[in-house]
């Protein structure tokens, strides 16, 4: 969690475009991380377009939003639809990617965006620095025997452990681009989920979970008392809580 929010935003401004302070926030947020070369990023028509982990944002501005859905709702697509932010939509193998960035627009908000913006983007990004050990421990900094010890603690908690060999292998896939914390966590929603649903859902093999799309994957715990007096209709879901399932630390983007 961030300890501050330092924002250089025009009140006046907010109040004629009709946003609220948490669009603000999230903005500023954006205008922030995107300048540091931490975050996986395109170029399309020579503008840089960034992809988030919403559960880095939810880490880090817990006041925005507790659930990826609304953080969604709430955030990210009405500041598209008012122009503040531009979407790109790309596929990355098996899944679809959504990169935004913030538009010239937000100057009106924010004058201190327009050196910002004017800083020139080469078309090819440029290698992101070194990356920090507080920030994240991946599998580069890690040997092959401490993530097969990390890989073995999760096994144990797994439901349906099918597939072992083949699921380590996942990991350490996986284990280069995210952390244990957040794939524990995620692993922790994915069996919260199953467990929560009131028809006959079993779990994935181990060997399919691990090879899923864990940093986009999103569960949501069904509230059983509204599902069993509305089994006819579509269910009202709560997402599950991050603080159930998070530990300090851990969520990266590249």
């Amino acid at each position: 969690m961030l300890k501050y929010i330092n924002l250089n935003i025009s009140q006046q401004k907010l109040i004629e475009n009709e946003l609220t302070l948490n669009q603000a926030i999230f903005m500023s947020w954006l205008k922030k991380f995107s300048s540091t070369g931490r975050m996986k990023s395109i170029h399309i028509g020579g503008q840089p377009f960034f992809w988030i982990a919403k559960q880095k944002v939810l880490v880090d501005l817990p006041i925005l939003a507790d659930t990826e859905r609304k953080l969604s709702y709430n955030i990210i697509e009405p500041l598209f639809e008012k122009g503040f932010i531009a979407k790109e939509i790309v596929r990355d193998g098996r899944k679809n990617l959504t990169y935004i960035r913030l538009t010239q627009k937000y100057e009106q908000v924010d004058p201190s965006f327009e050196s910002f913006n004017e800083q020139p983007f080469d078309e090819k990004p440029k290698d992101p620095p070194k990356k920090s050990k507080k920030e994240y421990i991946s599998i580069d900094s890690k040997s092959e025997t401490d993530v097969e010890t990390e890989f073995n603690e999760l096994w144990k908690e797994y439901p349906n452990r099918q597939g072992k060999a083949k699921a380590l292998e996942h990991y350490k896939r996986q284990r280069k681009t995210l952390t244990f914390d957040f794939i524990k966590q995620k692993m922790h929603a994915y069996i919260a989920y199953v467990n929560s649903v009131t028809w006959n859902l079993s779990f994935k093999n181990g060997s399919t979970w691990f090879n899923s799309d864990i940093a986009n994957d999103e569960y949501e715990v069904q509230d059983n008392n509204q599902g069993n007096q509305n089994n006819n209709q579509n269910n009202n879901y709560n997402a599950p809580r991050l603080e159930d399932y998070q530990k300090n630390g851990g969520v990266i983007f590249d």
